[in-house]
């Protein structure tokens, strides 16, 4: 499953004059950080991945020229990651691969 920056920029028209070459590396970065299977549905993981991209292109150079960035280096997307996503998580610490050395 990917994620597309037309989709993207659907659902975040405020990153519309944004370029897809600008985009698309942030939405592969949130896709590599998050692990569909952990989400336990297609729907929540792509929730998460716009989010997270939104977060990771507010705290970019740009976004931080659109003021999307609070005193606090945080961003209303990421709080959102945060704080109603993060919760929905149905799989938490499971390690593939044989575990730790």
């Amino acid at each position: 499953m990917a994620v597309t920056a037309a989709e993207f920029k659907i659902r975040f028209s405020e990153f519309s004059q944004v370029a897809d070459t600008d985009i698309d590396p942030k939405l592969a970065d949130a896709q590599a950080f998050l692990d569909e299977g952990a989400w336990g549905s297609t729907d929540l993981y792509e929730r998460a991945v716009f989010y997270y991209a939104a977060h990771l292109l507010a705290i970019s150079p740009y976004g931080q020229q659109l003021q999307l960035v609070n005193d606090g280096g945080k961003t209303v997307y990421g709080e959102l990651y945060r704080n109603q996503l993060l919760p929905l998580i149905r799989r938490r610490g499971q390690i593939s691969g044989g575990g730790l050395p």
